[in-house]
């Protein structure tokens, strides 16, 4: 929750675990598990989620950032989210 609170605050970002960042981080929060985000729910209960339906619905909201556990995609990450980690500065 905090790098988002200090780097995104009041910007879209991504992210498959919910918890801190959308309680704390101040973020526009797209949730790919589905709690918290009906069309992600929407579309697993359709089975049409998978990697292009969450490079499409990112890209169409504008997520700047992702945040997710790699395990939690055993088919692999969307290009979207397939982005090394940038060092900090």
């Amino acid at each position: 929750g905090r790098l988002v609170r200090a780097h995104f605050r009041g910007r879209e970002v991504a992210v498959n675990d919910l918890g801190m960042v959308g309680y704390y981080g101040g973020a526009k929060v797209e949730d790919l598990f589905g709690l918290a985000t009906p069309a992600i729910a929407v579309a697993k209960l359709a089975r049409r989620f998978d990697t292009g339906f969450i490079e499409r619905y990112c890209a169409s909201r504008g997520v700047e950032v992702a945040i997710v556990y790699e395990p939690w995609f055993p088919n692999g990450l969307p290009p979207i989210l397939d982005v090394p980690p940038q060092p900090t500065t």
